[in-house]
């Protein structure tokens, strides 16, 4: 499974949120003890901390390696920052509309949790690992961008952004066509799984049918242990937000998968230079012929 690499401005308590209900049972344990009692936990030794998930020494050490630290030191030093920031401690949770409410009410309670999910959405991005996605991108063969629902929409912007600055990508919504176009799939291409749970099983099944080709598997989904997240070479995340916990309108969510999208797109740019804008400049004339 790939690791979790950590950045500075990455959060403990919602990497832990984030991939909770996906731990084994004695790892569970003692992600619950941290997040129930993080200023507690800092104070604690590594063996007094398996002492009271009534876990071992070995247990903790791989559970702060799943979370995508060196060691129990390193994330203590994450949750010192959580501590500071009390705000990083909240959940994410849904809209409750109700019959009263005004339109500007609604509105802002739109805008809030967007801006939320995507204040939680940066805390977790790893700038290193964007920077290496850019590189894969740079020198792929071709890049297949992929998603179902509101995810596939995601896949089908990714590819409206990155063609147009001449990388050589493709998108397809039909499912068939899409696991035939992973099946040819080899050494050199990339493909680019789009999924907010991480448990597709048609997203997930062509990661799987890709990185047995020898093909490069990206995956962008909200930040857990899930199927596509340990398939992949490279995680890109969203927010942490539990994958069990029912969320009604999925704009939000969709709006974080765009954003690092564009942050992709943009850092392709710089990178490409004057051949990405010629490029764009070349798509931008056509698309404005068209106009009336």
């Amino acid at each position: 499974m790939p690791e979790y690499s950590v950045d500075k401005r990455r959060s403990c308590l919602l990497k832990i949120h984030g991939s909770i209900d996906n731990l084994k049972s004695a790892e569970k344990r003692i992600a619950q003890y941290i997040y129930d009692n993080p200023s507690e936990v800092i104070k604690l030794t590594i063996n007094q901390l398996a002492e009271k998930c009534n876990s071992s020494y070995a247990t903790v050490n791989r559970f702060c390696k799943k979370m995508g630290y060196s060691g129990f030191k390193t994330l203590k030093s994450d949750l010192v920052n959580d501590i500071a920031n009390r705000n990083n401690q909240n959940t994410i949770s849904d809209i409750s509309i109700t019959p009263e409410m005004t339109t500007e009410e609604i509105f802002s309670k739109v805008y809030d949790l967007t801006f939320r999910i995507l204040e939680d959405s940066f805390a977790i991005l790893n700038a290193q690992i964007v920077d290496k996605v850019v590189e894969e991108f740079l020198r792929a063969r071709k890049i297949i961008f992929i998603g179902t629902g509101n995810s596939g929409l995601s896949a089908k912007y990714a590819y409206s952004k990155f063609f147009r600055i001449g990388l050589p990508c493709v998108s397809e919504n039909d499912a068939t066509l899409r696991k035939l176009l992973v099946s040819l799939t080899m050494k050199g291409d990339i493909v680019f799984a789009i999924s907010s749970s991480g448990r597709s099983g048609e997203i997930v099944e062509c990661a799987r049918i890709a990185k047995r080709n020898g093909a490069t598997v990206i995956s962008l989904s909200d930040f857990t242990i899930s199927p596509i997240s340990k398939t992949s070479d490279y995680n890109l995340y969203t927010t942490p937000r539990n994958v069990n916990a029912f969320m009604n309108i999925d704009m939000p969510l969709t709006v974080s998968q765009l954003t690092i999208i564009d942050t992709i797109y943009i850092c392709c740019c710089k990178a490409m230079g004057r051949k990405a804008t010629e490029a764009y400049s070349v798509t931008k004339n056509h698309a404005d012929n068209e106009k009336i």
